[in-house]
C-alpha cells in the first residue's frame, strides 16, 4: 500500500488553486461591482460546491487518498498565499505593510 497516492495530491492541489485562485478572481470583480453580495454568495456557493464534489470523487471512500487530497489542497492554498502575499502594499505612509494575507 502507497503512502502517498500522487494523483489525489495533484487533484488536491488542483482544488486548491480553483477555489482560492477563485476566491482571489472574486475580490479584484467584486470591487467595482453594483452588487458585490450576490457575487461573492454565487462564487462561494459554486466554489465550495465544486471542490467538495471534488474531494468526493477524488477520494472515493479512500481516507488516504482523503488525506492526500486535503494536503494536496492545503499545499495549494499556501502556494497562493505566498504567491499573493509578495505584492507591493502599502499602509499609507510609504512603509511596507508588515501584515500577512488574510486568506
Amino acid at each position: 500500500m502507497a503512502w502517498i497516492d500522487l494523483p489525489a495530491l495533484t487533484g488536491g492541489s488542483l482544488l486548491g488553486i480553483f477555489f482560492f485562485g477563485g476566491l482571489w478572481l472574486t475580490v479584484r470583480i467584486i470591487l467595482p461591482a453594483s452588487r458585490p453580495g450576490l457575487w461573492f454568495m454565487a462564487s462561494m456557493a459554486l466554489r465550495t460546491a465544486t471542490t467538495l464534489a471534488g474531494f468526493v470523487v477524488i477520494a472515493g471512500g479512500s481516507s488516504t487518498r482523503l488525506l492526500c487530497c486535503t494536503t494536496g489542497f492545503v499545499a495549494a492554498k499556501m502556494l497562493l498565499v505566498g504567491i499573493a502575499g509578495h505584492g507591493s502594499r502599502s499602509n499609507g505612509n510609504n512603509r511596507p505593510n508588515r501584515e500577512g494575507p488574510c486568506i
